[in-house]
């Protein structure tokens, strides 16, 4: 039988527990708002120009049956050609009369760009609006400025960032636009279609997604499942169009078993694959005690300890750890480099050099032509 202290101490974590979750969410709001700023300026900036040039593809067509120009057009698209003198001599008059010619652009409509976006527990890896008792800290003493900054070096911010800018650069580029998500034990599939607001819709995917898988057992999600990957990049291989592939992941699976599948993938049309890492998944943190929720190695997999639980862990499992990792990242990156792929090394702790990472996409150009 509960005693009355028992039961008001369930309904202080209650109320805190509700307190704490309003926060996150309000939290979690204005991160997708600074996402969708930046990443929205980052695409009209550059990216949707160095996408084209990448590829090789434009972005319009001119139809073979000109139109008739409009004041709101570009006057570049006038046809000076099929004008006398006396129309040039006059141009405003003509134009307002209705009898002057434009080239007619269509858009490109046969190219389709598929972001294929790892939504794995791992890429959740030190989300701290996820961990109540962890943000409660922030809340409590009204540090929300330091909580924020702790989401912007996480691989979530990192995930988001990169998908609204590159799927809201397709969608600038007149391409059919779509969404593979997959990751624990999941695969989704969505089409932007006239869907101006696809990017901020990926967001709210991702937010929806984790907020129902979170507290699955550590031991058996934390990983990027290797089916996943397989599934994602056969719908993308099978589709007979002209396509561009992007893919976001943190690659903790290692590379071996999808070798055939991006080999196959780059040879149909040349591919993006953003590595999303953070640094203590690369080299543990100089601490002797750590929460399963720290590791995100296989050595973890069949550890019983409950959340929460501290592991001790020997000098010989760190210096394995790390050599692992080292070499994981090393075969990753060698591979995309053989095969000429293009890839983007994210860094959990300089996510604020995104846009100069992506930028540097752009010497590539002359680099692989």
């Amino acid at each position: 039988m509960k005693t009355a202290a028992s039961k008001k101490e369930a309904g202080r974590r209650a109320t805190l527990e509700k307190t704490l979750k309003t926060h996150s969410r309000e939290i979690m709001e204005e991160i997708n708002g600074e996402i969708a700023l930046n990443a929205h300026k980052l695409s009209n900036l550059f990216l949707a120009d160095i996408i084209r040039a990448l590829f090789g593809v434009e972005r319009t067509c001119e139809h073979t049956s000109p139109i008739i120009y409009e004041m709101s057009q570009d006057s570049d698209l006038i046809l000076l050609d099929k004008l006398n003198s006396l129309q040039l001599e006059k141009l405003p008059f003509y134009i307002l009369n209705e009898e002057v010619l434009a080239k007619n652009l269509q858009p490109i409509i046969e190219i389709e760009f598929i972001a294929l976006i790892d939504l794995s527990l791992s890429m959740l890896y030190r989300w701290p609006l996820m961990n109540l008792a962890f943000a409660e800290r922030f809340v409590s003493t009204g540090e929300m400025e330091e909580l924020k900054r702790k989401c912007r070096k996480t691989k979530l911010y990192a995930l988001k960032y990169l998908a609204y800018a590159f799927l809201q650069a397709a969608l600038q580029n007149g391409f059919q636009t779509k969404a593979i998500f997959f990751g624990n034990q999941m695969e989704h599939e969505v089409r932007a279609g006239k869907d101006r607001n696809f990017p901020a819709f990926a967001l709210h995917y991702i937010d929806e997604h984790y907020q129902k898988v979170y507290g699955q057992a550590v031991t058996s999600s934390r990983y990027s499942e290797i089916g996943g990957y397989l599934n994602a990049i056969m719908k993308a291989t099978y589709n007979r169009k002209k396509f561009i592939v992007f893919i976001i992941s943190d690659f903790l699976d290692g590379i071996e078993n999808i070798k055939p599948y991006l080999i196959e993938l780059n040879h149909k049309r040349p591919i993006i694959a953003a590595v999303v890492n953070d640094p203590f998944e690369v080299k543990f943190p100089p601490r002797k005690f750590l929460t399963p929720v720290t590791l995100t190695h296989e050595h973890c997999k069949n550890m019983e300890q409950n959340l929460g639980e501290e592991i001790r862990l020997s000098r010989d499992l760190i210096n394995d750890y790390n050599s692992t990792a080292a070499r994981r990242r090393q075969d990753l990156f060698d591979f995309f480099n053989s095969q000429r792929i293009r890839h983007l090394d994210i860094q959990t702790q300089d996510n604020h050099k995104i846009p100069k990472k992506i930028e540097e996409l752009d010497l590539m150009i002359l680099g692989n032509s």
